[in-house]
């Protein structure tokens, strides 16, 4: 995946999460509720979420998608595609199947 892969697949799961993002003067997005929402407005880069770089970040989304019900083959095979990273401890692997099954989930809705 490409850098801008990545982050646009972390700004999905931080909205997927509840962040409301607010673009920035440099195109980057920011959590809009946050309290540094007002300084980080006037930077130039965008804020990461980590949730490609961080376990601790990717691991609230993971207990989120599997407490996800919903009665379809696609969804329990994209669990276990999820298991399946965590017991391997591939973490690229992970966010970029976060990324997918909450697009799945995505397009479920529309």
């Amino acid at each position: 995946m490409t850098r801008e892969e990545i982050e646009t697949g972390n700004q999905l799961i931080a909205v997927f999460m509840g962040e409301k993002l607010t673009r920035t003067r440099g195109a980057g997005w920011v959590p809009g509720d946050s309290p540094r929402t007002s300084k980080l407005l006037s930077r130039e880069d965008p804020v990461n979420f980590y949730y490609d770089s961080d376990w601790n970040a990717i691991m609230p989304v993971f207990k989120k998608l599997k407490a996800h019900h919903e009665d379809d083959q696609q969804i329990l095979f994209l669990k276990l595609g999820l298991n399946q990273c965590v017991m391997e401890a591939d973490l690229p692997n992970l966010h970029h199947r976060c990324v997918e099954f909450i697009k799945f989930i995505n397009s479920k809705i529309s």
